[in-house]
């Protein structure tokens, strides 16, 4: 009797044992991966605020969902996927509807699908919030001159000039403009500004050179080739012009 009472007991003691082992064994790697259940608590923090709205029973609104939501937005607009970006945007702008960087770049992208009347309100949003960016006046005279709204796309380029007049493409467009309200004058002054900022830019040069031909001034379009060839000796549409105007 006293032989089986010893066996039970060191038949316990044995299971007992291994059970401990068993949860030692699981709780060491956690103790060396968060040192200190102070450290546990920020590590634990941190991986939860990276888990999907859904697996927080009580998220802060917006916060997390928008970080998530302008993520992929990212993911699908360098993947060429316009479409789903621009939605995951417009989800966000729900949420958070003065998310600056949200508004930039899905203005961007109406503009790269052609939505130029939604660009343009975007744009004038960020404006309204914020008018001393050149960058939102430019592209807001871009998706007015798309929709040939030319006189107010003339106000927003030169509102961008005047933060900014380091942009050589902001006198390019700008001139583009004036050339579509039959401005010659003004127009050369941009061309050539946009000319002077970037000497060796052949689409700036070669586009300069096209206007002066339309206004019958061979010899200032041919400075111009001239100024493209220098850069580009081999540019087929500079040589092209050049021959043509002979």
């Amino acid at each position: 009797m006293t032989y089986i009472i010893i066996t039970s007991a060191l038949v316990l003691i044995l299971i007992f044992v291994r059970k401990y082992l068993i949860v030692a064994k699981g709780i060491k790697p956690e103790q060396a991966i968060f040192g200190s259940i102070k450290n546990s608590k920020k590590l634990l923090k941190a991986f939860h605020a990276k888990q999907p709205k859904h697996q927080s029973k009580n998220p802060k609104p917006g916060m997390d969902e928008s970080k998530i939501l302008f993520t992929q937005a990212m993911t699908h607009y360098e993947n060429g996927d316009l479409n789903e970006a621009a939605n995951k945007l417009e989800n966000l702008l729900e949420i958070k509807p003065d998310h600056h960087a949200a508004q930039l770049k899905l203005g961007l992208i109406y503009l790269k699908k052609g939505s130029f009347d939604k660009a343009e309100n975007i744009f004038k949003k960020l404006i309204e919030s914020d008018n001393k960016q050149a960058v939102f006046h430019s592209n807001l005279g871009r998706a007015l001159y798309e929709q040939k709204k030319f006189n107010e796309a003339l106000e927003a380029y030169l509102n961008s000039i005047n933060l900014d007049k380091t942009r050589a493409a902001r006198f390019l467009s700008t001139a583009e403009v004036y050339r579509a309200l039959s401005e010659p004058v003004k127009a050369e002054e941009m061309y050539k500004r946009a000319c002077d900022i970037e000497p060796d830019n052949t689409d700036f040069l070669l586009a300069f050179a096209h206007y002066e031909v339309e206004l019958g001034k061979k010899t200032q379009a041919k400075y111009y080739l001239r100024q493209a060839l220098k850069t580009d000796p081999n540019n087929h549409l500079a040589k092209q012009m050049m021959t043509e105007i002979g």
